[in-house]
């Protein structure tokens, strides 16, 4: 008789052994969100029920480690409805959140004025429920949040304090990204001028400037093309302005540009793009080369409002050809070529454009 109670015994502890260790639950933090204009800082805390055997949530504490010296003023929104007083689908009376011996600590009131069972965890979803968001205020934004749990004692419970196993995922360091206030471009003849600022920068490497024709899809990322690079000022807790002149626009149309924001470690973030669109000059011209006097190289700039035949010669003072700076089929816009003159002696030289009936010639001046 003895020996079948025993056994009796050891049969009943080993079901409820199974039945417990069945109720697990998972916790996870995330959605992580820093607004450095407002100086608020945000994340979510989801929960899902992971074992076989279902959870209704009792009394509940939920603790965080956190940066509290410069975080603070918490409070809650997006509640789980079935969280709060009165709520039709759940036995709770009030979710809370204040800080306990320098920790972020939430409660869940547990109060039985329905059936006393308390309301189904939920299983579905990659993360489960989301239970509440919580907002800080940040007072320095170069400081990191240092998010994470205290799996000492946090603790979601049963109405009846069945075993319940709590696992913690989720954290956040917290390093406030480069916050990008403004990225503006605007048209220089055939120039494009960039410019943008930040309102706050931690571990920024970098920007490169990227371009592309909008003839094509706006977020396609095909035909972006670096045309330079811009370094940040790696960690910042006040605004930075900064600048870029793209002078390597030839055609007339539509243009993109964007900027790939590069961080010390590695990552990188694009910004949104800007356009601008460039139109072709009205009439044929040429510009004065720069440098005049020069040695051994200058710049000759000029326009076409439509795609010519164009050919760009210099002469010596006797009329004799002595280079051939372009003879090809370009495009209606702004052009900007570079003539060498380093075989050549010093005096008095001529730049003549010819392009359709449009001639005109320049004069330059050589001093070695």
């Amino acid at each position: 008789m003895k020996g079948k109670i025993i056994y009796v015994l050891v049969i009943l502890i080993s079901l409820f052994s199974n039945i417990y260790s069945q109720r697990s639950a998972t916790h996870t933090i995330k959605n992580f969100d820093r607004n450095t204009i407002t100086n608020k800082y945000s994340f979510d805390i989801y929960s899902i029920s992971t074992g076989a055997s279902s959870i209704r949530v009792g009394n509940s504490s939920f603790y965080l480690d956190y940066n509290y010296n410069v975080l603070s003023s918490p409070v809650l929104s997006n509640i789980n409805s079935k969280y709060t007083n009165g709520s039709p689908t759940g036995d709770y009376n009030a979710m809370t959140v204040q800080v306990v011996s320098n920790k972020i600590a939430v409660t869940i009131s547990f109060s039985g004025n329905g059936d006393g069972t308390g309301d189904l965890l939920s299983t579905s979803n990659p993360d489960g429920e989301r239970i509440c968001t919580i907002t800080l205020d940040i007072s320095n934004t170069s400081a990191n949040a240092n998010l994470s749990w205290d799996q000492i004692n946090s603790a979601m419970n049963t109405p009846t304090y069945q075993a319940l196993t709590n696992t913690y995922s989720g954290s956040d360091v917290g390093v406030l990204p480069v916050e990008l206030a403004s990225f503006t471009a605007e048209v220089k003849e055939n120039n494009v001028l960039l410019k943008w600022e930040t309102a706050t920068e931690i571990q920024n490497y970098g920007w490169e400037v990227e371009r592309k024709m909008n003839n094509q899809k706006v977020n396609s990322t095909e035909n972006w093309l670096k045309i330079g690079f811009i370094h940040g000022n790696s960690s910042s807790n006040s605004p930075k302005e900064y600048s870029f002149r793209d002078k390597g626009i030839k055609l007339s149309g539509e243009y993109l540009y964007r900027l790939k924001q590069m961080d010390l470690d590695g990552s990188i973030e694009y910004s949104d793009n800007v356009s601008v669109r460039i139109k072709a000059p009205l009439q044929h011209s040429i510009e004065q080369n720069y440098p005049n006097p020069f040695n051994p190289s200058t710049k000759i700039k000029f326009t076409l409002p439509d795609r010519s035949r164009v050919n760009l010669s210099v002469y010596n003072f006797l009329g004799e050809k002595i280079a051939e700076v372009v003879n090809d089929e370009l495009d209606a816009g702004y052009h900007s070529v570079e003539w060498n003159a380093t075989n050549v002696p010093s005096g008095i030289y001529f730049c003549s454009l010819s392009a359709g009936s449009f001639h005109e010639v320049k004069k330059m001046i050589l001093i070695k």
